[in-house]
């Protein structure tokens, strides 16, 4: 089913003869009818031959502003619900949270996270710490290594230019 959409409300889907919206969470709602929208008296008055022979404004720029007032009664209560789940999930010092509700935090982390962490789809979670650990393994490791190699160099040849260049090679391994 088509239905008119503006800048703010959220998207609404009808499934099996239900209306459902998608934010922040997914919900019965009524039907795009039964918004409470209602036309706004918008005095556009006669300000395009005003000003240096010209307004500022064109034509299609006072409609646009005028569709944008039109769904005002709409985006009210949708950016009130929003300020309310930012409100409810605010930081320990004060600042407020997100506006998104639990199902869509969660979708946005998992969309996010499979992209940013390749492993995150097959671990969950606990992928950012096999990483991490798989990182500090490599670091171990070429430490371990470096330190073995300037004291075996040491012990056979003496301290020189050789040691340099055992810690620039192992740098490039």
């Amino acid at each position: 089913t088509i239905s008119r959409c503006n800048d703010i409300a959220p998207s609404r889907f009808q499934i099996a003869g239900r209306w459902y919206c998608m934010f922040p969470e997914m919900r019965e709602c009524g039907a795009p009818e039964e918004l409470p929208v209602q036309a706004v008296k918008i005095d556009e008055g006669k300000t395009t031959g005003l000003g240096l022979g010209r307004s500022i404004y064109t034509q299609d720029q006072i409609q646009a502003f005028v569709d944008f007032q039109d769904a005002h009664q709409v985006r009210r209560a949708y950016l009130a619900e929003t300020a309310e789940i930012a409100y409810a999930g605010r930081g320990p010092n004060g600042e407020w949270g997100h506006g998104l509700g639990g199902l869509a935090s969660a979708s946005v982390v998992s969309l996010v996270g499979s992209h940013l962490i390749p492993l995150y789809a097959v671990f969950g979670p606990a992928a950012v710490i096999i990483i991490f650990s798989l990182f500090l393994v490599g670091v171990i490791r070429l430490v371990a290594t470096l330190i073995i190699r300037v004291i075996t160099i040491i012990r056979v040849r003496g301290f020189g230019l050789w040691v340099l260049a055992a810690i620039w090679g192992t740098a490039f391994q």
